[in-house]
C-alpha cells in the first residue's frame, strides 16, 4: 500500500494501483530493485513525475507468491471465524433456524455477520427479539452441528500459512469465542488439528474475548513473552482481547469491518492477505 500525494490531496491505494498509474517510474528510479524478484523490505519514496509523491511499504513477501522469508514471531494465535475461516453462512443460516421459531424473517449473511465475534449468547440477544436464552442456544447449536462443516469454508492461504508456520516449528493456538466443540470439528475437517499446540474457547476460561484469558493461557502454556506472540484477529474486538494480554495484533482485512473502522483501531499489522503474516 502506498500514499499517493498529489494537488488533489492525499488517499492510499494499492500497489497494484500505483503501478498502473506509474509503472515506468521503476525502470528509471533509483528504487527499481522494488520490481525485482527479491523480496523487498524497505519504505521508500519515488518522485515519478513532479505532481506526485509515492510511498511505498513494500510487505516482506516475494512478489507473486508466499514469503520465502522465516515468520517472525516464535507463536501466533489465530482467531477463527473471518481469520481462517468463512463460516457466516453456516451461522446465519442457525440463526435463522432460530428465528423462525419465533415466528420472524430471515436476516442477511451481511447483517448477521456483523454480530459476530464476541460469543453466541451475544449473537442470538442480536439477532432474536424475545430470546429464550436456554431454549434458543439449544436449537442453534443442534442446527449449527447439520451445516457447519457443509458452509464453512477456509479463507485463501490458510491451509498454506498454517503449514509453514508449523514447519518453522512456530507454537500455533486458536483463540475464539466460537464454541470449543465446533472449533476442533472444523479444523479437524479440514486435516489442520494437528497443527495446533492449543485450541481454546469460552468454556475454556472464566471470560471470553475481549479479555485476555484465552491468550494469557497460551503465554503461560509455551513459557513465551506477549512480544514474541502475535495475535491473529480481524475484528476490533481481536485488537481491544490483544492489548488487554500486551500482545502485538495482526488484523486481517475483510468485507466487515471497513478498512477505516479497523485503522482506527490501531494494529500493529494491517494485512490483506494472510500470505502477508509477519
Amino acid at each position: 500500500y502506498g500514499v499517493l500525494s498529489s494537488h488533489a490531496g492525499k488517499r492510499k491505494i494499492p500497489l497494484c494501483e500505483l503501478c498502473a498509474l506509474c509503472g515506468n517510474v521503476f525502470s528509471d528510479s533509483p528504487m527499481a530493485e522494488i520490481a525485482s524478484t527479491s523480496p523487498p523490505r524497505r519504505v521508500g519514496r519515488i518522485r515519478a513525475d513532479p505532481r506526485l509523491n509515492l510511498h511505498l511499504l513494500i510487505p516482506s513477501a516475494s512478489r507473486w507468491g508466499m514469503s520465502t522469508e522465516t515468520h517472525r514471531f516464535k507463536g501466533y494465535i489465530f482467531d477463527l471465524d473471518g481469520t481462517l475461516i468463512d463460516s457466516f453462512p453456516a451461522i446465519t443460516e442457525s440463526v435463522n433456524h432460530v428465528r423462525t421459531r419465533h415466528g420472524l424473517e430471515p436476516l442477511s449473511i451481511a447483517k448477521v455477520k456483523t454480530k459476530v465475534g464476541h460469543g453466541l449468547e451475544y449473537l442470538l440477544e442480536k439477532t432474536v427479539p424475545d430470546l429464550d436464552a436456554i431454549s434458543d442456544q439449544e436449537t442453534y447449536k443442534t442446527h449449527h452441528e447439520k451445516v457447519i462443516l457443509e458452509k464453512t469454508v477456509l479463507l485463501p492461504f490458510a491451509d498454506e500459512v498454517l503449514r509453514q508456520l508449523h514447519g518453522e516449528d512456530k507454537k500455533i493456538a486458536l483463540a475464539s469465542n466460537k464454541m470449543r466443540d465446533f472449533s476442533n470439528r472444523i479444523l479437524e475437517h479440514f486435516g489442520l488439528l494437528p497443527l495446533f499446540d492449543l485450541v481454546l474457547g469460552p468454556e475454556s476460561v472464566p471470560c471470553r474475548k475481549p479479555a485476555p484469558d484465552m491468550l494469557e493461557i497460551a503465554l503461560a502454556r509455551w513459557k513465551l513473552a506477549p512480544n514474541d506472540v502475535l495475535y491473529v484477529g480481524d475484528l476490533n474486538v481481536d485488537v481491544e482481547t490483544a492489548r488487554a494480554a500486551g500482545l502485538p495484533v495482526c488484523i486481517l482485512l475483510g468485507e466487515y469491518p471497513s478498512r477505516e473502522t479497523l485503522e482506527a483501531a490501531a494494529p500493529d499489522y494491517l494485512i490483506d492477505s494472510l500470505r502477508m503474516l509477519p
